[in-house]
């Protein structure tokens, strides 16, 4: 994401289908340029999250919508990005999860179980890397 090809292509994306929610995965956006690719891959005014915290590399960044979208953030990390969203023309909640896997069924364990504990007594869509 730190070229501007890719940028317009993701932006180019969320236009012509309508988007109000992205994740994208394995980013790679640096600290020192992670507003410069938001601004220009996410549409004017959107909000973001990412997963900084513990990298210098951005490996998550969901945007939204605000005016059709609430989002909040319930469980950050390296791998694993929880976030609870509000459909606010409808007022459907439902929880997202940004996976980022290991690779390897055993080092995917607690990952997947962090994701039970935490998201299974609700509705969620399990996006997986």
């Amino acid at each position: 994401m730190n070229g501007p090809p890719k940028q317009q292509v993701v932006r180019s994306w969320i236009n012509t289908h309508n988007f109000d929610v992205i994740g994208l995965l394995e980013t790679r956006a640096t600290s020192i340029n992670l507003d410069s690719v938001k601004a220009k891959t996410l549409p004017f005014n959107w909000g973001a999250i990412y997963n900084l915290q513990d990298s210098s590399l951005c490996r998550i960044l969901i945007g939204w919508n605000p005016q059709k979208v609430a989002v909040h953030l319930v469980h950050p990390s390296v791998q694993l990005n929880g976030i609870s969203t509000c459909l606010v023309s409808l007022l459907i909640a439902l929880q997202l999860v940004m996976l980022i896997s290991p690779g390897e069924a055993v080092a995917e364990r607690p990952l997947w179980k962090i994701l039970e504990v935490r998201f299974g007594g609700s509705p969620a869509i399990r996006l997986v890397d």
